[in-house]
């Protein structure tokens, strides 16, 4: 199967520190007045990179500009429309949600109408969107700028944290949902229960010995209540958790400490009457896994074969011709094999285990995919591009490069 180009379609390391390897990054300018804070952030309508951004109109209130006033306006305007309004037309899917260069953006399936919904302070980033079930608010992971913690005997050391945010589809600044326990847990990959009523999550904390030296990972998948709550641990040693339209099953990958080994299972919400759904070494470094509307079928992520693993190169940045060109049309994609790690691809297997088989031959980095409401098409981000894959036998198409990192999602209402 081969990447086309146009779109003519109808409707790295397990865990911790997934889509963080930022080595290609590179640093941006800031606005007026410095970074801002965790809680802070700006909306923007169509753009793409953090670096070519124009001054955006402000009211003068005492002491200078008036953030609230901006981010509110910006917020009705941009994210408000995303949510409420069928921005892109009668037409149009419901918007795509991706993360790229450390920020949530959206983007129309035609590939047009990009948007960038969050400005977090470098080095800081977001990752992993997750729509609401009714499409009011964004569910995401983001790590802040990482600040130097005291280990035995007076030495600093730096490890990263994650915590999960929420933000509105309307009015109002992101707030913080799901904080992270202790010193060095990053909560990552939420998903809303399809009722609303509970938030899933992967969890992981590194164990720092009496010597500073680490010495393990702690790891599962946890739950709280949508409206706060006690956390309740649902199931150790694995992550990635995603949940049938019913609400009835829960999948879901564990890991082997020893040897790295990954397994996709199923199991009740709850995580009971757990079941193996692929065995050991069938599937290596499995991850995104995702289940179909109509919950026989899973799609998840794993490497390729070895003897399709070419030696990884950096993703190519767009030149500003290309990035012109994309404004009008999507371009031709060819498959992007790549920077982060060993090349992925897509899987698809029954919900009961049966009927295994490759999905997809793009060899990208790090793939994730999320399916359309109606079953018909995935949505798919990957390092090197976005893709759309309509499941009728057609080939991926790329409707945006280069791609993003973490978690995908489609918004099915509102």
């Amino acid at each position: 199967m081969t990447v086309e180009d146009g779109l003519d379609l109808a409707p790295g390391p397990f865990l911790p520190g997934k889509g963080s390897q930022r080595g290609d990054w590179m640093p941006l300018p800031r606005g007026e007045g410095g970074p801002r804070s965790a809680q802070q952030y700006r909306l923007f309508g169509k753009g793409g990179s953090r670096g070519d951004r124009q001054p955006l109109p402000f009211r003068a209130g005492v002491g200078g500009r008036s953030a609230p006033l901006r981010r509110r306006a910006l917020a009705a305007v941009s994210l408000g429309c995303l949510a409420a309004c069928s921005p892109f037309g009668g037409d149009e899917k419901p918007p795509l949600v991706f993360a790229r260069d450390g920020n949530v953006e959206a983007i129309a399936p035609s590939g047009r109408d990009r948007r960038q919904l969050t400005d977090v302070p470098l080095p800081g980033y977001a990752r992993d969107p997750a729509w609401a079930p009714d499409g009011r608010s964004i569910l995401y992971s983001y790590t802040p700028p990482p600040e130097p913690q005291s280990g035995t005997g007076g030495v600093s050391f730096t490890l990263p944290v994650a915590d999960i945010y929420q933000l509105p589809s309307s009015d109002g600044d992101a707030t913080l949902l799901i904080a992270h326990d202790g010193s060095t847990e990053q909560l990552e990959t939420p998903m809303w229960s399809p009722d609303g009523r509970w938030v899933y999550f992967s969890y992981s904390v590194l164990l720092v010995g009496s010597d500073n030296v680490i010495t393990g990972r702690d790891f599962g998948i946890a739950r709280v209540p949508a409206t706060g709550g006690r956390r309740e641990v649902v199931v150790t040693g694995a992550a990635f958790p995603t949940l049938s339209a019913d609400g009835s099953r829960l999948a879901g990958v564990r890991q082997n400490p020893e040897d790295g080994a990954t397994t996709l299972w199923v199991s009740a919400p709850d995580g009971s009457t757990s079941r193996t759904i692929t065995e050991a070494r069938v599937s290596e470094a499995i991850t995104a896994p995702r289940f179909s509307p109509d919950g026989t079928q899973i799609v998840y992520s794993a490497l390729v074969p070895p003897e399709e693993r070419p030696l990884p190169i950096a993703t190519p940045t767009p030149s500003r011709q290309a990035w012109l060109f994309d404004l009008l049309r999507p371009r031709p994609a060819a498959a992007a094999g790549l920077a982060h790690g060993i090349p992925k691809d897509l899987w698809l297997v029954g919900s009961d285990g049966t009927g295994l088989r490759r999905l997809t031959r793009l060899v990208e980095d790090d793939p994730a995919a999320v399916w359309s409401p109606d079953g018909s098409t995935l949505f798919i981000g990957a390092g090197g591009g976005l893709y759309l894959l309509r499941l009728d036998g057609s080939p991926p198409v790329r409707i945006a490069a280069p791609g993003g990192h973490g978690l995908v999602d489609w918004r099915r209402s509102g």
